[in-house]
């Protein structure tokens, strides 16, 4: 029984929750270490500066940069300000 209710409660999370605020995440390009090759194989020995990349790491940073950027501009606004000012002002795509 108690399994069945704890199921429920992460079923009603996951159904519920959604990110606030996204941004691009795929093929983005960005520098890239040496210490691998573009395709992190090991036969691979080729190195590149820059590589396309995709995922939750290459978005990141496209937000970090903004709330950056918007603290700057703006030392005394809260978390929940700069939060907003975001959410307010981008585009749905």
């Amino acid at each position: 029984m108690l399994v069945n209710v704890i199921s429920n409660i992460q079923q009603l999370f996951l159904l519920y929750t959604q990110p606030d605020i996204t941004a691009p995440g795929v093929s983005v390009i960005a520098a890239y270490t040496k210490a691998q090759g573009p395709t992190n194989q090991d036969f691979d020995t080729r190195r590149v500066l820059f590589n396309s990349v995709s995922g939750t790491s290459m978005s990141c940073p496209h937000v970090s940069g903004i709330v950056g950027l918007l603290k700057t501009l703006h030392p005394t606004w809260s978390p929940a300000s700069i939060k907003s000012a975001i959410m307010t002002t981008g585009e749905c795509i």
